[in-house]
This record gives C-alpha cells, sequence and structure tokens, in this order.
C-alpha cells in the first residue's frame, strides 16, 4: 500500500484498510490524527509513520449454540480466544507486525499484553471487559 504509493513519488500517505492503517511520513509534526475508541471515550493518537491494528470481539460476533462466539481463535483450544481483553490496538513499524501482534496479544489477556508490548517496545492500547483501558507506550 504505501509502499508502492512511495514509487509514484508520493512522500506522505496513509492506508485504512479495514481499520487497519500503515502509513508513510506524515502531514505534520503531530502525525496522522488517528481516533481510538477506549472504554470512556476516544483517545487520538498522532502516527508518524508505521502502523496500527486493531484485533476485537466487539464487531465480528454471533451466537453458536446459546454462546456468544467471536473470531479470534486460541491456538491452544481452537475456539473462539475466552480473553478479557474486549479491544486491543497496537502499533508497529509495519501493518503485518502490527496486525500479528494485536491478534496474539489478544488472545494473551490484558496484563499480560501489556507486559508483553512493553518488552518488545510497542505501544499498545487495551479495552477490557470490565470497562478498563491499559496503554504502554502512548501519552493519554
Amino acid at each position: 500500500g504505501v509502499e508502492i504509493l512511495k514509487g509514484l513519488g508520493i512522500e506522505h500517505a496513509m492506508v485504512n484498510a479495514g481499520g487497519d492503517i500503515a502509513t508513510r511520513g506524515a502531514p505534520t509534526p503531530e502525525g496522522w490524527p488517528i481516533g481510538v475508541t477506549v472504554a470512556d471515550g476516544e483517545l487520538t493518537i498522532g502516527l508518524t509513520g508505521g502502523a496500527m491494528a486493531t484485533s476485537g470481539r466487539d464487531k465480528r460476533t454471533w451466537r453458536s449454540q446459546g454462546r456468544a462466539r467471536h473470531h479470534i481463535i486460541d491456538p491452544m483450544t481452537l475456539l473462539p480466544s475466552e480473553s478479557d481483553i474486549l479491544r486491543i490496538t497496537v502499533l508497529a513499524g509495519d501493518a503485518v507486525m502490527a496486525e500479528t501482534f494485536a491478534t496474539a496479544l489478544f488472545v494473551a489477556g490484558a496484563e499480560q499484553a501489556v507486559d508483553e508490548a512493553a518488552a518488545l517496545g510497542l505501544a499498545a492500547i487495551v479495552v477490557t471487559d470490565d470497562g478498563r483501558t491499559l496503554m504502554t507506550g502512548v501519552e493519554a
């Protein structure tokens, strides 16, 4: 996406693919203003290059056999993850990394996700089932 635009001579670009966002450069020093839904409203992130992706179970859901189901599968159980995370947003160097870590950290659970993201040097915003917002590497 953004690399194709680079080849066309476009210095600053943002590509939004279904909510996963990749950027190259930024139009202002503050970056591309991106809204992220948190427990008590919305937080605006200034994205200055790199990418962000959100994984969660507050959108693509359905009911099966009387239980709520979603699309994020725990590889240990091969069933929808029973994480205490409602939604997690991860900022990373590129879109593939952001999406990969958002899904993996979702399955890990809230506290472990924040710890692992911090250890990896990733910014992450976690919204939990019980209405908390946990963050690492992000200025509120």
